[in-house]
């Protein structure tokens, strides 16, 4: 049987949820320990959406100008 902290972090490693609302759920209070559940778990950490990756994108080659 799963434990039930599972779920929670299945949904945050997919992006249904952010790390704030993960936190909150399984009563966590540091980013860290939210970090060692999901290695523990063997899930692997939330991509940024496309968005957010191009915007970095730009930001950077902005710096370069």
């Amino acid at each position: 049987m799963a434990h039930p902290n599972f779920s929670t972090l299945l949904d945050f490693s997919l992006g249904n949820i952010d790390g704030n609302h993960a936190m909150q759920a399984l009563g966590i209070d540091h980013d860290e320990d939210l970090f060692l559940l999901m290695a523990q778990a063997h899930l692997p950490m939330p991509r940024l959406p496309a968005s957010n990756l191009s915007r970095m994108v730009d930001d950077l080659t902005a710096l370069r100008k």
